[in-house]
């Protein structure tokens, strides 16, 4: 799982205080690297769903450093699930590189 989310939560969070009248809201963000699909099985309690928004956006540029390098096409997805399964949001990012001479051979 990427770095973001080893923790247990995304970049950039910590876990929030629970308030028991007011239960904070669990997100699950499952990721696609085009080889790889991992599905968040744990969540995070995120306070609302721009801080689950913000958390799958995130995780994109992390994924792509460790997987575009080598590569001139990859389609990443981070998708955001609610408790009740409801997919609330997917984040894209997409590599496409063309060369615009003979590419070299290495």
């Amino acid at each position: 799982m990427w770095a973001g989310l080893r923790a247990g939560f995304p970049l950039g969070y910590a876990q929030p205080a629970i308030n028991a009248e007011h239960p904070v809201p669990r997100y699950f963000i499952d990721t696609d690297d085009g080889d790889l699909m991992i599905v968040d099985d744990e969540g995070h309690d995120l306070p609302n769903l721009t801080a689950a928004r913000r958390a799958a956006n995130k995780v994109l540029p992390e994924m792509a450093r460790e997987k575009i390098q080598d590569d001139d096409r990859r389609t990443l997805y981070a998708r955001v699930r609610a408790e009740d399964g409801t997919d609330v949001y997917t984040a894209t990012l997409s590599l496409v590189g063309k060369w615009n001479i003979k590419p070299p051979v290495d």
